[in-house]
């Protein structure tokens, strides 16, 4: 009896890779298909468009969820960081006030995050906490050498009120200049300012990171992906170069910088961004000493605060969902999701929704117990590595102007921004 042949390849004429892009191009309906850094964005990859080996190294991620504190009044502040690492967030991002990140203390106190002012304040923010798995990130803008003295006073007080919580300083001088549009004092000296924090901390042996170079401001003002990334390298470049004159080895200088990017609902761009982030800052350190062995980097993602809606913002739960699943899947650190109703002040409800939202991710999706789940898909290494072209080249730009500093000061990066905007 002969064997039964039954042969698929008889039954359907073979489809083209163009019908197959015709299909594709059909499904999307009309969407424009360039990024917003004019990349060309495919309606179907193929093995030809991935760039070879996996694009990403392999960082494994233990991300923690993040609850953002703008609360006005230290005391309530202080309840605040307690209901939300009592409802499950790992850590939490203190945001200080205007008057304080901007230096200009002529502002309303309290307006936009929670007023320091001097050592009685700050223990009234961390009174009891003792939450030793905790992480506290400061947003303190301009004021964050200010902050770690405070912080040093209390310590050395040695009263009850300083907890054994984990901190990051968040130091980042440009991030002030570009969202205030000024910074008390010279840039030097800021960055000379926590180049010294750092050779204090490291010659102690404290794992107390003093910067977090914050790229929101950038994506808040319109920045595309390839601005925004760009913005960070040569923020994070300055602090290296602050850093070691400072004393500190690339390796040390490295461990002391992390960084925050946003992400929204264009979820491909935000998984490509993160990762072709860290690709791009790889090459800035190995740039400065290819034979040192570097600490994994410090990627905090936020979602997007300009992607929020004021008329009907429950839509808005959908989007934080989606930008928080991106940062998730490209590797994030740590996750920040705004509340629904961000733009029209947070309540009780809001924020709770907020944290669960980064929970169930992490906890019911599984989300993060693989590592890099986007390598090796034709779309995701394609456009992360065309990503990191961009935002190279945007980079070479701004260290040609004399640096970040030079550029903000001068209004360069700004109206590259706007443009990007319009």
């Amino acid at each position: 009896m002969s064997a039964l042949k039954f042969d698929l390849s008889t039954h359907y004429r073979t489809a083209t890779q163009d019908a197959w892009e015709a299909l594709a191009r059909k499904g999307l309906s009309g969407v424009d298909l360039r990024t917003p850094d004019g990349l060309s964005s495919r309606g179907l990859y193929t093995a030809d468009d991935a760039p070879g080996a996996p694009f990403q190294s392999a960082h494994v991620a233990q991300p923690v969820i993040c609850a953002r504190i703008i609360s006005a009044d230290p005391r309530a502040a202080n309840f605040a960081i307690r209901e939300a690492v009592e409802g499950g967030a790992a850590a939490v991002r203190v945001v200080l006030d205007g008057a304080a990140q901007s230096g200009d203390f002529a502002r309303v106190p309290g307006e936009g995050g929670v007023a320091i002012r001097n050592c009685a304040d700050l223990e009234s923010l961390l009174e009891g906490l003792d939450f030793p798995e905790a992480c506290v990130t400061y947003e303190a803008g301009a004021c964050a050498g200010a902050l770690a003295t405070l912080l040093g006073q209390i310590a050395a007080a040695q009263t009850s009120a300083l907890p054994g919580l984990r901190a990051r300083f968040g130091h980042d001088c440009f991030a002030a200049l570009a969202k205030y549009g000024s910074h008390p004092g010279s840039l030097a000296q800021a960055l000379s300012e926590a180049g010294d924090l750092a050779a204090h901390l490291t010659k102690q042996a404290r794992d107390l990171p003093v910067a977090e170079i914050d790229a929101l401001p950038y994506h808040d003002a319109g920045a595309t992906p390839a601005q925004e990334i760009a913005a960070a390298l040569a923020a994070g470049l300055a602090y290296l170069r602050a850093f070691e004159k400072a004393g500190l080895t690339i390796a040390e200088s490295a461990r002391n910088i992390g960084f925050r990017l946003g992400v929204d609902t264009d979820f491909i761009a935000s998984v490509a961004k993160l990762r072709a982030f860290r690709r791009a800052w790889r090459l800035v350190l190995e740039a400065c000493d290819p034979n040192a062995a570097f600490p994994p980097t410090y990627v905090s993602a936020a979602t997007s605060g300009r992607m929020l809606t004021r008329s009907d913002p429950h839509t808005n739960l959908l989007r934080t969902s989606c930008a928080a699943a991106a940062a998730l899947i490209a590797g994030a650190d740590a996750l920040t999701v705004l509340p629904f109703t961000s733009r029209l002040g947070a309540s009780r409800q809001a924020q709770r929704l907020a944290r669960n939202i980064g929970l169930i991710l992490l906890r019911e999706a599984h989300l993060a117990e693989i590592t890099d789940p986007a390598a090796g898909s034709y779309a995701f290494e394609a456009l992360s590595e065309e990503l990191a072209h961009a935002a190279w080249a945007a980079f070479q730009e701004i260290e040609g102007e004399g640096g970040l500093g030079a550029s903000l000061m001068a209004g360069l990066l700004q109206a590259r921004i706007a443009a990007a905007r319009a």
